[in-house]
């Protein structure tokens, strides 16, 4: 047995409270290797370190054991604050977050100085200032807004009573097979929809804003879970356009299958003119909770990136360019963007592509 490979079975023998950090067991990795005559330069590939790297981390095991193994200190200017003062720091930072309604001043670079200044008597520049909220795992983020009425207690219990709901309906239709989709809609039109762009630094970007009154809606359904889709361009959002979409929907059902429909409980959902088809069952969300339909989030992604700056003429263009956005949304798309969480559990999800489309 290699001399090396004895003293490594050695250490840990004898050393059993050894917590090796990954950089670590990659590197005593390199030795056992090593040890077995795997070249230098074959490790090298294998580890995608230079040969330099690697000759250097054998050498301080030959020196050290396993101890020449640990991340080397570094080199250069030590940090201005300590760790303790850090954590302080981002505790000050996450409790501003936390209260963000009571707070005077949303925090800026130049806050943070002063804080800094004050707090530590220390100094600090901008540009160090955001190399530390990086370190600090910090980014700078934009709020999402919420309604007032929005209830976190409220939508955990739907969450919760979810199983207890679906057991009903199978109770229902024993011989059926369920899937889930998640529905919604979007109007969309004559009001220019704007959105992020790549730009030279300190350019001034402006775009011809449409403000006319035609406008439409793409109405929609998607699976979670395989990513099947089904929607229509519709006129308006009310009770007789969710009849059209729901009777339209009904027939890409396969048969000796029931969709259990997640959407939200507006006028045009729920109400005593619409007659839900036999192959459909609602599943209602809480009231003012949009974060449970993941749906939105498709209509974020097909407005900023189909959307985007159209301008329209007439309804006909409207219409097409609805139906070509919504056309485009892979099954990939559907999956990755309208991901749900509180669906994953349900093993009776089967799958069923719609027949038609847009």
């Amino acid at each position: 047995m290699d001399n090396r490979l004895a003293l490594i079975i050695e250490e840990i023998k004898t050393s059993p409270e050894i917590n090796f950090s990954p950089k670590q067991v990659e590197r005593l990795l390199i030795v056992v290797f090593n040890c077995f005559d795997v070249p230098v330069t074959n490790l090298s590939m294998i580890f995608d370190f230079s040969p330099e790297t690697v000759a250097k981390w054998l050498s301080r095991f030959d020196e050290k054991g396993i101890a020449g193994l640990e991340d080397l200190g570094r080199s250069g200017r030590p940090k201005i604050l300590t760790p303790q003062e850090e954590a302080q720091i981002k505790e000050s930072i996450l409790n501003k977050v936390d209260n963000i309604f009571e707070v005077e001043d949303r925090l800026s670079a130049k806050i943070m100085i002063d804080e800094i200044k004050k707090d530590f008597n220390k100094e600090y520049s901008q540009s160090s200032i955001y190399r530390i909220l990086h370190e600090l795992a910090l980014s700078f983020q934009k709020a999402r807004p919420v309604h007032e009425k929005n209830d976190t207690t409220v939508m955990t219990k739907w969450i919760e009573e979810l199983p207890k709901k679906i057991e009903s309906i199978t109770q229902d239709i024993p011989d059926k097979e369920i899937e889930f989709y998640l529905q919604d809609e979007t109007r969309f039109g004559q009001q220019t929809i704007s959105t992020r762009v790549w730009s030279n630094v300190n350019s001034d970007l402006r775009y011809i804003n449409q403000n006319g009154f035609l406008n439409s809606w793409i109405f929609g359904a998607v699976n979670p879970i395989n990513g099947a889709k089904f929607g229509l361009i519709l006129p308006r959002l009310d009770s007789i356009n969710m009849q059209i979409f729901l009777d339209e929907f009904s027939k890409t059902i396969t048969s000796g299958k029931v969709v259990v429909m997640i959407l939200d409980g507006s006028k045009a959902h729920n109400n005593n003119i619409i007659k839900i088809p036999e192959n459909i069952r609602f599943c209602f969300l809480p009231p003012y909770s949009p974060e449970l339909n993941p749906i939105e989030r498709l209509w974020l992604h097909i407005k900023n990136k189909y959307l985007a700056f159209k301008r329209y003429s007439n309804y006909e263009e409207i219409i097409k360019a609805g139906a070509d956005s919504w056309n485009k949304i892979s099954a990939e798309i559907v999956k990755s963007i309208c991901k749900c969480k509180y669906l994953s559990g349900f093993n009776i999800l089967k799958t069923h592509t719609p027949q038609r489309n847009i």
